[in-house]
């Protein structure tokens, strides 16, 4: 990812957030809720794993195939 791929994909997490709250605070049933909020979490959870991923490959050629496995698994 380039430098301004990831701030584009950092820029998605906080308006994912704020309507995730924003609609789990008007819905009644609290299993939706939670099954809502679950699913945002595991979200945001992936795209900073993916973040952690393409800043510890920072373009880096010789990036240990962990790192690559690791990358390849979140997306």
């Amino acid at each position: 990812m380039a430098g301004l791929q990831v701030l584009a994909a950092a820029g998605y997490m906080e308006p994912l957030t704020c309507a995730t709250v924003g609609w789990a605070s008007r819905t009644v049933n609290s299993k939706l809720q939670m099954t809502l909020l679950d699913q945002s979490k595991t979200v945001i959870e992936s795209m900073q794993n993916l973040l952690i991923a393409a800043k510890d490959a920072g373009g880096n050629k010789k990036v240990s195939f962990s790192v690559r496995i690791n990358f390849l698994v979140v997306l």
